[in-house]
Order: structure tokens, then C-alpha cells, then sequence
């Protein structure tokens, strides 16, 4: 990765919230409003929807974000199945970065689009 990068992602981390989470933690249910997405920096999480298993969630899995810039409900549940850590950007956490960090917003929303090209 190059100077640039590690920098973006260092500064990222230092704006974001991180949570530290244990096996069987509820992250968020199925139709609570999504206020913020998840970067998963530790551990394995499952996704799920109406309880069917969705995807396990791997470190530098983002989880949540198309609803959160949507400002709309959860479609699906997020449920810790191991300890490990979260980066949490909020909604206005993304809208600050759009204006103070307009190249890592950038990235994370190219990110996102890639995401959902492979879906």
C-alpha cells in the first residue's frame, strides 16, 4: 500500500468509533433504522436475513452501509459469532468525511460500489 493510503486508513481509524465486541453480541436486528455501518477489523460475524445465514463477515468486511446513506431500515440482523473489533462510521461520521476528507470518502464510496458490483 502506498504512504497516501496507509495515511487515509490511519486517519480513518482515528475519526471512527471502535467497539469491541464478543461472541453472541447483537450488532443490529432485522428493521431497526441504520444509523451507521461497520468495518470489521476482528473476528467473524454473521449476516442474516429473515434467519437464514447471509455471509460471514471476515476482517475488512463493510457491513450496513447501503442503508445507512440511505437512511433507512436494517434488511438484515448482525450478530457477533466470535470476539473481535469493529471501526463504526455513523451516517454523520461519512457526511464529515465528505467534507473534511473528500479523497477517503472517496474511497470508502468506490469500496462500496465495488461491493455491490459483485453482489
Amino acid at each position: 500500500p502506498s504512504a497516501d493510503s496507509v495515511s487515509m486508513v490511519r486517519t480513518l481509524l482515528q475519526m471512527g468509533e471502535r467497539w469491541r465486541v464478543v461472541g453472541g453480541q447483537q450488532i443490529w436486528t432485522q428493521t431497526e433504522f441504520a444509523s451507521f455501518y461497520v468495518i470489521v477489523l476482528s473476528g467473524e460475524h454473521e449476516l442474516r436475513r429473515d434467519g437464514h445465514l447471509i455471509e460471514i463477515a471476515v476482517p475488512g468486511a463493510m457491513l450496513g452501509f447501503l442503508q445507512t446513506l440511505a437512511r433507512g431500515t436494517r434488511q438484515t440482523s448482525l450478530t457477533c459469532t466470535s470476539d473481535g473489533e469493529m471501526l463504526v462510521v455513523s451516517a454523520g461520521l461519512h457526511a464529515r468525511l465528505r467534507k473534511e476528507q473528500p479523497r477517503l470518502e472517496r474511497l470508502l464510496s468506490d469500496a462500496m460500489l465495488a461491493r455491490l458490483a459483485d453482489e
